[in-house]
Parts: structure tokens; sequence; C-alpha cells
């Protein structure tokens, strides 16, 4: 593998960690959990007389045949499960080594997939096999926490007294799938939550609310 490409792939993968899941799931108009299928299984499979348009790839792109196992987000809902697509990611290689797409491709393997058009997929970078997903996001997911009606900018962190994205959440990847943005109708405003393992929330440097009034967890 060219080193240009092997340290893009390591760079990618930093980049991604530090992506908040919430701010991919918001940002995309489908969200599932879907499984690679090995190339050719959708023309096998299709019913005869069925036929399923393989798409058009372009300059450095990887096929992806997928089959839709979970849908966390998106039209149509569970209606999907089970159907069969295609599907496109950029990807790099010796000439296109900052190719902005997904890095994820492992046959018979599930993975957790974000794109904006059903009739034309295109995996966004920010996919992930499924068994690193952290248990926190899987039941975020599943749960459909993810509160999109919050500014991730503005959100409060009733541990430290602060709004804002955690800074401490940014130094440890295996963490950023586990806190989430969502309403609280107790304090009538945006509040960071966690799974309780979390430290990130908590161990920035506590400083107490105007007039050392501290404030109730």
């Amino acid at each position: 593998m060219d080193l240009r490409v092997f340290a893009l792939l390591i760079f990618n993968t930093a980049v991604v960690a530090f992506h908040l899941s919430q701010e991919q799931f918001c940002d995309s108009e489908f969200v599932v959990k879907a499984k690679i299928l090995p190339e050719g299984y959708i023309q096998r499979k299709t019913a005869r007389g069925v036929k399923k348009e393989r798409p058009v790839l372009g300059n450095h792109e990887r096929l992806y045949e997928i089959q839709i196992k979970d849908v966390f987000k998106g039209a149509l809902g569970t209606q999907l499960v089970d159907s069969l697509h295609y599907a496109k990611s950029k990807h790099p290689d010796d000439i296109n080594y900052d190719a902005d797409g997904c890095q994820f491709y492992q046959e018979n393997e599930p993975a957790l997939f974000h794109f904006d058009n059903l009739n034309n997929i295109t995996i966004k970078r920010y996919c992930k096999g499924w068994k690193v997903v952290p248990e926190f996001e899987r039941n975020t997911l599943k749960k459909r926490n993810y509160d999109c009606n919050c500014d991730l900018e503005t959100c409060y962190n009733r541990h430290t007294y602060k709004t804002g994205i955690p800074s401490l959440c940014n130094e440890d990847s295996k963490q950023w799938g586990q806190i989430l943005c969502t309403w609280d109708y107790k304090r009538s405003r945006c509040v960071w939550k966690g799974a309780k393992s979390i430290t990130c929330l908590k161990n920035e440097t506590l400083s107490a609310p105007p007039g050392n009034a501290r404030r109730r967890n």
C-alpha cells in the first residue's frame, strides 16, 4: 500500500472517531445497520425477471452490496428491513489518497451506515463496523434518543455548569459514542447525558455557578 494511502487511513480513522455520533445522526437522512454482502449476491438472489440496476461507479469509488437489518432513521422505517441495495462510497487508493468516504468494508459483517438518498446510496465517511459501536450508542439508536432539535454548541453540562461540547470528550475516541444531548424537561433546556462509566462529562475543573450557588445534579 502506498504510504500516503496508509497515512490517510490512519488520519481518517482518527478524524471519524472524533465526530460526535449525534451530529452524524442528525446530519443524515438515513441511519441503518446493514450487512455487507459478498459481491454478486444481489444478482444471484434477485427474483427472476426483476433486475436491480448496479450504480455506475465514478473514479475511486467502491461498490457495496448491502442488506438492511435495522433502520434508526429514515423514510419507510421498518419496511426497509431485509431489503437489498447497491451502495457506493469513495475510498483512497494510490491516486486518490484524500478520498472522503467509508473506510470499512468486510463481507458478511454488519456495519453502521449513514446516507441521504435511498435511490442512490452513497455511504458517508463516518461508517463503522457494528462490533465497535459502543453499547450506549447502540441503545441510543434503538430507542431513537438522539434529539436533533438540540444545538450541541449550547448544550448544558450539569456537572461542570458549562455549555458547549465537553472539551475532555475530544480526547478519548471511545467516549464519543457514549454521550448525547437531549431535552431535559426538568431544567427546560438541552442537557448532556452519558453512560454511567463516562468521565469526560464530569472531570473538567468544576466551577460553581454565579453566586456560588451550586445546582442540583
